[in-house]
This record gives C-alpha cells, structure tokens and sequence, in this order.
C-alpha cells in the first residue's frame, strides 16, 4: 500500500487561500499608514502658527512707535475669530480698554491735552493711534496684522513711556481655525492648545 503524499491538492489551495488573505490584510495595513501620513502632511502644510510681537521702533519708517503686532508664522491660513490682549488676569478686545487698564492716570492725561489742542485750534498733526482688531479675519502664512500702534510725539510722551515700560506685561490669547476646520487658541507664547471651537470665549 502506497504512502499518501503529505502535500495534497487540498493542503496546497489552502495555503495559497492564506497567503492571499495575509498579502490582503498586509496590503490594506500599508494603505492606511500611507492614508494618515497624507493627512499629517495635509494637517502639518495647512497648519497655522500665530504669536504676538511688540516693539517700540519702526525701522522702515525711522520713528519711535509702540507696536503690537499678531504674526502667523505657519504654512497655513488662519481663519480668526477673535483675540484678546491680556492685561493683570484681565481681557481686552479694545486698545482704548487696554490704554485705560495699564495706563489710565497718562491715558486720562492725554485724551485730555488732545481735547485742549482741538479745542484752541491746535489739533495734532502727528503721532497718535493706529487700531486693527484681530478678529472675523483670515491672515495668510507668512505674513502679520497689527493690533495697534502708538507713534511718539510731544504731547503724548508720558503715556508712551508708560506703555513702553508696560507693554511686557501685556498678555494675549487668540482662537483660529484652519481652513480643514481644525481649531486652537494660542497665547502670546505660541503656545496651542486644540479646542472644538472658537464659537466660546474662556471668561
């Protein structure tokens, strides 16, 4: 009586039926790693990076001018839907809010020399406030808006100082969006945290 061979028709189907279902299951697991390295990539190439600057001079213009400046140094568009300077624990959405919180004996001081320049028909010609609220905007990669800037003259010269000494107290927290619909708010740190939405302001 003959030996049967170890290796049949049945055994062979079988093990060609196994490694097809190994090469399928190998083959969708490398397809879904490829799937979430192109949407890291995607994330990482849309993804925002904002921060806030300061600084007291402007170098194209050759003057004396307190800025404050949000700057998104990422690859992507953020889409902004608000942003605070943060000044002793609390929140200003308003440079004149902010004026009267670090600085309001000058801030005081000043509204009221303008109102008397005006009055004897002196009105200020130079320096003054310029404003940009960060908020219900897009700013693209690579590029910056300013906040608000305050430009040195006579007769503002002691609320520009004090603001000069004050403006590194200042705070800030912005919440954006990507254009995926990914959402974070940043501190003036860049530090983000991810959130769902920028629809709550934290109080």
């Amino acid at each position: 009586m003959s030996k049967k061979p170890w290796l049949t028709s049945e055994k062979v189907n079988f093990i060609i039926a196994l490694s097809a279902i190994v090469i399928s299951i190998a083959s969708f697991y490398a397809t879904f790693l490829q799937a979430q390295a192109a949407e890291k990539q995607v994330k990482a190439m849309t993804l925002p990076l904002m921060t806030l600057t300061h600084g007291n001079y402007d170098s194209s213009l050759h003057k004396n001018v307190i800025s404050f400046t949000v700057s998104n140094s990422g690859m992507g568009a953020a889409v902004v839907h608000w942003s605070d300077l943060i000044y002793q624990g609390e929140r200003h959405n308003h440079h004149v809010s902010f004026l009267k919180a670090c600085c309001s004996k000058e801030y005081q001081a000043h509204i009221k020399q303008v109102e008397q320049m005006k009055q004897s028909g002196n009105a200020p010609v130079e320096g003054g406030t310029l404003s940009s609220p960060i908020r219900n905007m897009v700013i693209p990669p690579q590029s910056s808006e300013f906040v608000f800037k305050m430009f040195q003259a006579p007769y503002n010269r002691s609320l520009w100082d004090k603001l000069n000494s004050e403006r590194w107290q200042v705070g800030f927290e912005i919440c954006y969006c990507t254009l995926l619909g990914d959402c974070f708010i940043s501190n003036e740190k860049a530090a983000s945290k991810p959130v769902v939405s920028c629809a709550v302001k934290p109080s």
